[in-house]
């Protein structure tokens, strides 16, 4: 049963907006979706583990108006200014590593600042063992390696959720007010819930919730309001 209304919509790209995880073309549904947010007024916040120039280029293309939080939340775009939210980069040693364990190297890393990424090539034996010892090594530095599903990512960070609640207090929104679109954390028992502070102005945005809800049906595993995913750091 739908709660409220929503005023910006913070969606994860790789495995929610796309076909499926580990797939990188987009949903058409997905398309459809955002189009029709911005139409009504929804701001919608696109979230990437990819570089910053890669997750403009989809917000280009996809019409979104909402900021773009790339390299896994350390950065955010918003109205032409890019804010680090993260600090300090990934010492080369930890790259040489990884490469060293038999990952290879994305050709994103030289547009990235504080996130490096690397593909797993066919054959890897363990990819577990791999991303165990990249761990070790990266926690000595106070860094975190996670697997994504498309790339090991080795972060300065803390997580996409801290990019998400920069953007959101960028917009003027309090995290309530915002809907999470992802294709991990919560089960799909709460995808029919959406909460918000106060109603949005438009009274377009009446039917909106459940015309997403609908539109994006077999992509996600939740649709629920931005602030539990944030206090759970579950993007």
């Amino acid at each position: 049963m739908v709660a409220g209304l929503f005023r910006a919509i913070a969606a994860d790209i790789d495995g929610t907006l796309t076909l499926r995880r580990g797939d990188v073309r987009l949903s058409v549904n997905a398309i459809k979706g955002i189009r029709e947010a911005e139409r009504a007024g929804v701001k919608v916040i696109l979230v990437s583990g990819n570089s910053l120039p890669v997750t403009l280029g989809l917000r280009t293309y996809l019409g979104a108006s909402g900021p773009a939080v790339a390299e896994n939340g350390c950065l955010v775009f918003h109205e032409g200014q890019v804010i680090h939210v993260c600090e300090g980069r990934v010492p080369q040693e930890l790259v040489d590593e990884a490469k060293s364990l038999g990952l290879i190297e994305s050709w994103q890393n030289p547009y990235r600042v504080h996130d490096v990424a690397f593909y797993v090539p066919r054959g890897l034996r363990s990819l577990d063992r791999v991303i165990a010892e990249l761990r070790e090594s990266a926690s000595r530095r106070g860094l975190s390696v996670l697997w994504s599903g498309y790339a090991v990512h080795i972060n300065t960070g803390r997580g996409k959720a801290v990019g998400v609640a920069k953007a959101i207090e960028l917009l003027g929104l309090s995290p309530e007010e915002v809907a999470a679109l992802t294709s991990s954390g919560l089960s799909p028992s709460v995808s029919t819930t959406i909460t918000t502070q106060r109603p949005s102005p438009n009274p377009s945005l009446m039917n909106l919730h459940i015309l997403l809800l609908h539109t994006f049906t077999g992509l996600l595993t939740c649709t629920t309001p931005a602030h539990k995913f944030i206090s759970n750091n579950a993007y």
